[in-house]
């Protein structure tokens, strides 16, 4: 059986993959913090093994293990908001995660997957493709950015596998309560009024467990080391994604566009290219739009009653 060690288990991709890796008969080692609010959402089954360590600590972690075939890094502090120019703290994080290949390559590790991001190219208005040149505009893609080459360079000394899916823009059931799509169902069925920027940047938005599909095809097939955009691969205006979900929402609630100035950082536009992902990997999409909005709604309906 294939020791698999998961990083940030926790998180929202965290828990879709622990969860697929464990029906799929993997021994998973799940690193959650002391104090993580989410513990819960680990599946208990034999084979999902808890290890409790702060991401500072990530050196000891091949103290916890008796082998890690595979490592996923998804661990990474200060995603969102402010904090993604606290270049402290993404400093941090570039560390820590260094300290855990380390510590992998100690127990034998033979494949590191870490989870990238699409802040790691910066601003672009075309198509977007891992060739794309990389001019991050924040301390977080900075960072990233950084640790992908060294990480990369590491293993390559090390001759072990390095993959990077750079992730896009996900969405599903359990995401952070106010990302867009999240937060914009949740006053939709409400019927709460909601401001949002013009929304004319191209934008592509791909489903968690489509996400997750794509990690696990990035370990089981044999497939060259480097960077892979994770994404639909069909961008469409911003503002077409929202209006299909006030459809599907079938709220009367007002919406008003231009009433949200954008970031200080300027607009971005998700335009991605999955060439890669698709020739190395066969990888396609499976959850349309729709379906995963649909599910979200029902998900988002439910926790509403509950409030009451």
């Amino acid at each position: 059986m294939k020791t698999i060690v998961v990083t940030g288990a926790t998180s929202f991709i965290g828990t879709y993959l622990v969860e697929a890796l464990s029906k799929k008969a993997y021994q998973v080692y799940a690193v959650v913090r002391p104090h993580s609010q989410n513990r819960y959402r680990l599946p208990v089954a034999e084979n999902v093994v808890p290890i409790t360590l702060e991401m500072c600590d990530y050196h000891l972690l091949d103290h916890f293990l008796p082998r890690a075939d595979v490592m996923i890094l998804l661990a990474w502090d200060g995603v969102r908001g402010e904090s993604r120019n606290d270049a402290l703290r993404q400093l941090r994080n570039y560390h820590a995660n260094i300290k855990a290949i380390h510590a992998a390559i100690r127990t034998g590790c033979q494949t590191v997957i870490n989870a990238g991001s699409q802040a790691e190219y910066g601003p672009h208005s075309s198509l977007i493709n891992e060739e794309t040149p990389c001019y991050p505009n924040t301390a977080y893609g900075t960072e990233k950015l950084r640790f992908y080459q060294d990480a990369f360079d590491i293993c390559q000394y090390q001759q072990i596998d390095f993959k990077e899916p750079r992730f896009f823009s996900l969405y599903g059931v359990g995401d952070f309560q106010d990302s867009l799509i999240i937060s914009l169902i949740k006053k939709l069925i409400q019927g709460v009024p909601s401001e949002l920027s013009d929304c004319t940047q191209k934008w592509d938005f791909l489903h968690v467990s489509d996400a997750v599909n794509a990690v696990l095809g990035l370990i089981e097939t044999p497939c060259v080391n480097g960077a892979y955009n994770v994404a639909s691969g069909i961008s469409r205006p911003l503002k077409q994604f929202v209006e299909e979900i006030y459809r599907i929402t079938g709220s009367t609630a007002e919406l008003t566009f231009g009433g949200v100035a954008q970031p200080a950082t300027g607009k971005v536009e998700i335009d991605a290219d999955i060439t890669k992902l698709r020739q190395e990997i066969g990888f396609i999409p499976q959850i349309k739009f729709q379906a995963g909005i649909a599910e979200i709604i029902d998900w988002l309906r439910l926790e509403i009653a509950g409030e009451k």
